[in-house]
């Protein structure tokens, strides 16, 4: 351990001790959140099956919030990291609705095109508007906005403005927070869209 890194701390627990191995090693925290996701996914409840997308931000959400009620631990992933592989992520779903995109917009573009802007305006002013009312703190907007179209890229955008320095934290408050806020926003909101679509 000392010639690559932290060990696993003996004095929390085996429990305690892998929570704090995943917070000096990400990548190990990643790729076992993102396994452990996939197969939750997979899993049958009833009739219905997660998908690996909810099943992975369920997994994140069980992981940290034990990690840091049970141990005080938090986590935070390289800004690196949550670009490229949001890029991947981004990439992906090009590759798969791109030839599709095309057609479906030369056959009904423009009741796509209106649909889409009400869509997106209306979720915003809902968004944005329960914040300023509830007082949320900063962040959780965002995360609103992204987790409740299932939209990947105002996460980004959102992360990019934050570690940019394009948005500027109020006093008390660090970017880390703020992108934390952002994230539990987005997991929460999505699961919770998810689990109504499936009920609806």
């Amino acid at each position: 351990a000392g010639e690559f890194g932290a060990g696993l701390r003996t004095d929390l627990g085996l429990v305690g001790g892998t929570f704090d191995f995943f917070a000096a090693y990400p990548f190990v925290l990643l790729f076992t959140t993102v396994a452990l996701g996939t197969a939750l996914g997979r899993a049958k409840l009833g009739f219905v099956t997660l998908g690996s997308t909810a099943g992975t931000l369920l997994v994140a959400i069980s992981i940290s919030l034990s990690a840091y009620l049970g141990f005080g631990i938090r986590y935070a992933v390289p800004g690196l990291v949550t670009t490229v592989f949001l890029n991947l992520f981004m990439f992906a779903v090009g590759l798969k609705v791109g030839p599709r995109f095309l057609a479906g917009l030369r056959r009904d573009g423009a009741k796509g095109v209106v649909i889409a802007l009400l869509v997106v305006s209306l979720n915003f002013a809902i968004s944005m508007t329960g914040a300023k009312l509830f007082r949320l703190a900063p962040g959780l907007a965002p995360g609103l906005i992204s987790g409740s179209m299932t939209d990947a890229a105002v996460v980004g955008v959102a992360t990019s403005a934050i570690e940019g320095g394009a948005y500027q934290p109020p006093a008390g408050l660090s970017r880390a927070d703020v992108a934390g806020n952002l994230a539990a926003a987005h997991a929460v909101t999505y699961l919770f869209l998810l689990t109504g679509i499936i009920f609806f």
